[in-house]
């Protein structure tokens, strides 16, 4: 609540008119969200709602396709949070489908890697995904289809690969394009860190 009204203030002294806020799957999701929310309204005098998954998943494609041609292929723009993993799935820059699971990065690390990192925990993990999405997702119909990862998941995904790559001072990582071997590379890589 602290930040969020440090940050409408600096936007009113900026010049904005009005200042809006959304929250998204841990506000969503948490037993005390809705007087979360009443409370940062009063506090910051801001608007605020919480997004549903599929709103989330929007906004991430209206993103990717302001800044990437959609056009002439399958694409699959994914946000990986805290709490959820958005997806949506477009063909020829024409939304098909938006999904929302509770796969995001801070959960599923406190589920299957409580005591580190490990090989059997990863291997879990990536079984846990599989099942979860199994029967909700058509598969073969997206294989090779064009990843856009949006959000700060990806964000150091990009800055993990350019470090690696000798990229120290890269001004920004938009549109850093990762393939699915060095993909993988930095997944072991991570996976055998403390």
């Amino acid at each position: 609540i602290d930040a969020v009204t440090r940050m409408a203030t600096l936007a009113r002294q900026l010049g904005a008119d009005s200042v809006e806020a959304v929250a998204t799957s841990a506000v969503r999701e948490a037993v005390n969200g809705e007087e979360f929310l009443a409370r940062l309204r009063e506090t910051a005098n801001v608007s605020v709602r919480a997004l549903t998954g599929p709103e989330e998943a929007r906004l991430s494609f209206r993103s990717a396709l302001a800044h990437f041609d959609l056009g002439g292929c399958r694409a699959v723009t994914m946000d990986i949070g805290g709490g959820s993993l958005e997806l949506a799935l477009s063909a020829d820059g024409l939304l098909e489908r938006l999904a929302s699971f509770p796969l995001g990065a801070l959960r599923l690390t406190e589920r299957h890697f409580e005591k580190g990192t490990k090989r059997s925990a990863l291997a879990d993990l990536r079984k846990a995904v599989r099942a979860e999405l199994r029967g909700k997702l058509p598969y073969r119909a997206w294989r090779g289809a064009m990843c856009i990862g949006s959000g700060g998941t990806f964000t150091n995904l990009a800055g993990i690969f350019l470090a690696r790559h000798g990229v120290h001072t890269a001004r920004t990582v938009h549109g850093t394009r990762i393939g699915r071997s060095e993909l993988e590379h930095i997944l072991d890589w991570l996976a055998e860190m403390s």
